[in-house]
């Protein structure tokens, strides 16, 4: 089980604590010992028992235990993680076998330093010297009849092969054929849209340049209609202001005005009629020009769609070729295919004349016969043996070990994974080892929590972390299988001043300080209240700093007890009395 020996706290850290009744804020305290309950319930009944005795007699408020003092002196401070774990090897090996054969011999001890190579056992290898001699009888004999076979195949290979490398093969000349024949369809097809396109690019296509022809004859002939209307409606406006000017000097002249009147009527009523003649010849000339702009769109569609027609059956006969192509590809590959066949049939042929099947089942018997003899596959220390003379060979025979590179596997509890880290000093400790401190370092961490049987996170208890421990200090005592403790150590600081943990409190300020007792020159004690700054601790002790704290200053570390004797000088007396009516 690990145990969280230290957190580190600053100043700004320090939770405010409580105000007693003196209007100031006790030490804070980590831990709560039962020690504590009880010696409360012992001074609970002896105050209902004595309290008139104590009333007669007084309480010592003004006597300073020092007892409930620590002189300071330097020292250092380790913040730690607990743990524990199992030694074990760093580089351990088991020595299997697969084979049943009975053990004949058994050649080393637990205890026995081997090297690699070194024959630990012996199987019995009897059956398999037979089968080798047997399989041996067998290769001699084999059938004569294999070297036919292979001359047969070989033929038939040979053959094939002409025909290919002489260009007969009937399979490979129709695909050529086929080739040949769609790329001629897609070259027709290809020059015929070309030959489309250029004519339309280079303005040479009849039917567009006839239609362009009358559109912009019709074009001309519009913009004539149009001048030739504009002249006579500027013609009929003039003869329009003439005839109303004749009009107005006969309604003021009369008579005498009336021809000058009648030939400017004559005169509007012909500018009239020309101007409704040019009206008509522009509507005339307008549809002409919409007939010729509508042929000429009707050219440029009809090209466009003979030029995609033009495409689409050159993408046709392209489509065909590439068709064509793969299925010429897939009968070279069937040829290929078959010539790999006939290679195949001389390649079984010829392994029926060298008899590797024969060969290789007297090979892996030898190979078998070789691993009768059991040997270490790593220099180290035998530490178990499992085989027996005269049992079965199979299964697990031997386990070599270093024992002189050791580990501890441990574990590392969640809430503790963000504190311990690979690559941390561990102190090492064991019953047998007494207080010797072994040292270590972490060397690996899961990087997820432990898994149950179903391979998934268990979430019913505790979440842990696997880690391994390297040992480091050589000649340890440690012996693989030894239950180890272990303290990963988070922080160390050296020659620092030190306190009990509930010797610090918070004052009316909210700042951290000591009670300090200030002897006097009469041996009398000044209580003088002195500003800290906090640093490491280790749950039991932590380190302060701060003006005026030096060595060998003496403090209250229980300053609830004293704080309303601040600034005041106070007897000392060897141990202050709990029980102030004489108990």
């Amino acid at each position: 089980m690990e145990e969280t020996n230290m957190s580190v706290l600053t100043e700004e850290q320090v939770l405010p604590l409580p105000e007693t009744s003196s209007g100031r804020k006790p030490a804070k305290k980590r831990k709560k010992r039962k020690a504590k309950f009880a010696v409360f319930a012992v001074v609970l009944a002896a105050l209902a028992l004595g309290l008139p005795r104590f009333l007669e007699k007084g309480a010592e408020s003004d006597v300073l235990g020092l007892s409930d003092t620590t002189v300071l002196s330097y020292s250092d401070l380790r913040s730690s993680v607990s743990a524990t774990g199992t030694v074990e090897s760093a580089k351990s090996m088991t020595v299997y076998s697969t084979m049943s054969y009975t053990v004949m011999g058994v050649h080393v001890e637990v205890g026995d330093y081997v090297e690699e190579g070194q024959l630990l056992a012996e199987l019995d290898g009897e059956m398999i010297r037979d089968q080798i001699s047997s399989q041996q009888a067998n290769l001699n004999t084999a059938s004569k009849n294999s070297q036919a076979q292979l001359q047969a195949a070989q033929d038939n290979y040979n053959n094939f092969l002409a025909g290919l490398e002489n260009g007969l093969n009937s399979t490979l000349l129709s695909a050529q054929n086929q080739v040949d024949t769609a790329y001629d369809n897609y070259v027709k097809a290809e020059t015929a849209y070309y030959r489309h396109l250029e004519s339309l690019e280079g303005n040479a296509n009849t039917a567009i340049l006839n239609a362009e022809t009358t559109l912009e004859n019709a074009e001309i002939a519009l913009e004539q209609a149009e001048d030739a209307c504009e002249l006579a409606e500027e013609a009929y406006e003039d003869a329009e202001e003439v005839y109303e000017a004749a009009k107005a000097a006969y309604e003021a002249w009369g008579e005498s005005e009336l021809p000058a009147l009648q030939q400017a009527e004559y005169a509007k009523n012909s500018a009239y009629t020309q101007l409704t003649g040019a009206e008509k010849a522009l509507g005339r000339a307008e549809n002409a020009y919409d007939l010729a702009y509508a042929g000429y769109e009707a050219a440029l569609t009809n090209a466009d769609n003979a030029l995609a027609d033009y495409e689409t059956a050159m993408d046709i006969a392209w489509d065909a070729y590439q068709k064509a192509l793969t299925a010429q590809e897939s009968a070279q590959k069937s040829v290929q295919d078959q010539l790999q066949s006939y290679a195949n049939t001389v390649a079984s042929a010829k392994a029926g004349t060298s008899h590797a099947g024969s060969y290789e089942a007297i090979r892996q018997l030898r190979a078998d016969l070789a691993d009768t003899k059991i040997t270490a596959p790593c220099a180290g220390t035998v530490t178990a043996v499992y085989a027996d003379v005269g049992s079965p060979g199979s299964g697990l025979l031997f386990v070599i070990e270093d024992v002189e590179n050791l580990v501890i596997d441990t574990s590392v509890k969640g809430y503790d994974v963000g504190t311990v880290n690979a690559g941390m000093k561990v102190i090492i400790q064991s019953d047998s080892t007494g207080d010797a401190e072994i040292e270590g370092i972490i060397s690996r961490i899961a990087p997820t929590a432990n898994k149950n049987s179903l391979g998934v996170t268990d979430t019913t208890a505790e979440p842990m972390f696997a880690a391994e421990v390297r040992v480091l200090t050589e000649d340890s005592g440690l012996r693989i299988g030894m239950d180890a403790q272990l303290d990963y150590i988070v922080q160390e600081v050296e020659h620092v001043l030190t306190v009990p943990y509930e010797a610090v409190y918070r004052n009316e300020e909210d700042k951290s300080c000591v009670l300090a007792a200030m002897e006097q020159e009469d041996g009398r004690y000044l209580l003088q209240e002195f500003e800290v700054k906090t640093g490491a601790d280790d749950d039991l002790d932590i380190v302060i700093s701060g003006a005026g704290i030096v060595e060998g200053m003496r403090i209250v570390h229980e300053p609830e007890t004293y704080l309303h004797l601040l600034g005041q000088t106070v007897e000392a007396v060897a141990r202050r009395s709990t029980m102030p009516f004489g108990m």
